[in-house]
């Protein structure tokens, strides 16, 4: 029969000496975790900003264009 069978996970870890590494390790992981969403929002916002100056420049180059057209 498990002696474990029911009991607490931490007290598992503990017993066998390995609460802290198993601990460090999940902190590692959470903020690998966290970090990975924030330099995808990062990206995502990035290539956002990117496509609307991308577009801003295109309306500046019809503008002038057409501008030049008219004063002609």
């Amino acid at each position: 029969m498990n002696k474990y069978s029911g009991g607490n996970f931490d007290d598992f870890l503990k017993e066998e000496g390995i609460f802290e590494e198993v601990m460090e390790c999940t902190r590692k992981r959470l903020l690998i975790s966290q970090l990975g969403y924030i330099v995808k929002g990062l990206i995502q916002r990035e290539t956002t900003f990117t496509e609307k100056v991308k577009s801003d420049v295109e309306r500046y180059k019809v503008r002038c264009v057409l501008q030049k057209h008219i004063s002609d």
